[in-house]
């Protein structure tokens, strides 16, 4: 089932409930004592994520990392979003920690406000849908074996007496196979098939000559629409 034309949807503006956000100003400076030696040392801890040069891109890059948020269609809405954040933290005594708050829990703060966004997702109504199948099925290709003339398949129950040379043998009796015949290049093999015969609901045996005998389609990976990042 796929839509008809178009569908639009996205975000409606809102205001942030951000009563439920608090987070303490990290200490990024950590004091380390040598025990043998008594010497201290002042440590200053790694940033860990990229530095914005705004403290609302903070907000915004780490919204558009979700499948349903594309900047193109929403950078108006994510810098709102992301001023109602920044404006919430700058009750801190200065900007820097506000940027280390937001640079610690960046992830955390996307999701915070990614979940209230989805109380304002709106999608247009009526949309028909249309059935589309892209490839119904892939007819199985015909297949060519070499044999003696006049010279029955043997019953893939039994083992042959020479197991050295299986590849020479075309076997039959096979009421779940897809093909009528197949052959084996090993007893091990012509084991499997008994038991694919006696469990399975289909099965055939491919062709390395041939390996394309049945294609099997996977549907491609989603990727999300708004990658972009930077200023409005």
């Amino acid at each position: 089932m796929v839509p008809k034309g178009e569908v639009k949807s996205g975000f409606r503006p809102f205001t942030l409930d951000l009563s439920g956000m608090r987070y303490e100003a990290p200490n990024e400076t950590l004091w380390a004592a040598h025990l043998r030696t008594g010497q201290i040392d002042r440590i200053g801890l790694g940033s860990g994520n990229i530095d914005e040069q705004r403290l609302e891109d903070y907000v915004a890059s780490g919204l558009i990392d979700f499948d349903d948020v594309a900047y193109d269609g929403h950078a108006d809405l994510l810098y709102n979003l992301a001023e109602q954040v920044t404006r919430h933290l700058l009750s801190y005594p200065s900007e820097e920690e506000v940027r280390s708050v937001l640079r610690l829990h960046q992830r955390e703060i996307a999701r915070f406000v990614h979940a209230q966004m989805q109380q304002h997702f709106w999608q247009e109504s009526g949309v028909d849908y249309e059935v589309v199948i892209s490839r119904g099925f892939t007819a199985l290709r015909p297949r060519a074996y070499t044999a003696t003339a006049g010279e029955p398949p043997l019953d893939f129950r039994i083992s042959p007496s020479d197991k050295s040379n299986m590849a020479v043998y075309i076997f039959g009796g096979f009421k779940r196979c897809l093909y009528s015949t197949q052959k084996f290049q090993s007893d091990a093999e012509r084991k499997l098939a008994v038991i694919l015969e006696r469990d399975a609901i289909k099965w055939f045996k491919g062709q390395r000559a041939v390996p394309d005998v049945l294609s099997i389609r996977r549907r491609a990976p989603r990727v999300p629409t708004g990658l972009r990042r930077g200023n409005r």
